[in-house]
């Protein structure tokens, strides 16, 4: 929902006229009816509440026409404790110091991505640890698992 990475896409990508992106709320965005190959969110997902994540996997699961990419927070104390004192000694903003931690809080564990995906009926998927306290899931698209 931030127009400046849309601008930031358009002026790198310049050479891929086949990637593009819209500045909207997701569901608004969700609502268009936009054919998407492959939906990509990084660190958006620990903002949204579980039944809004459930919403979210069951379009991701459905609509687009290979699948879909999460990257996101992993929860734990060492990345809580740590987030606090990376942005304090690493003289980080205000916003920073005090948005990290709470990020953090309200990341994920991986049972807790994988109860949810459970529920979405999302079987065929890949759900890695990732360095700086992220988790990466990748999943394929209902309709492009059943071709296979």
């Amino acid at each position: 929902n931030n127009p400046d990475i849309i601008a930031y896409l358009k002026e790198h990508c310049k050479d891929y006229p086949e990637i593009n992106g819209v500045a909207a709320t997701y569901q608004d965005y969700l609502s268009a009816d936009e054919e998407v190959d492959i939906y990509h969110c990084s660190l958006f997902a620990h903002h949204l509440e579980n039944h809004e994540l459930l919403d979210l996997f069951s379009h991701f699961k459905k609509y687009p026409r290979i699948g879909f990419v999460i990257s996101d927070i992993l929860r734990s104390r060492f990345a809580y404790y740590g987030s606090i004192i990376l942005t304090t000694l690493g003289n980080g903003t205000s916003l920073a110091r005090h948005d990290g931690p709470i990020s953090v809080l309200k990341g994920f564990r991986i049972n807790e991505i994988k109860d949810l995906l459970l529920k979405a009926e999302i079987a065929n998927f890949d759900l890695r640890t990732a360095m700086g306290f992220r988790f990466i899931l990748s999943a394929q698209s209902s309709s492009t698992a059943s071709k296979r």
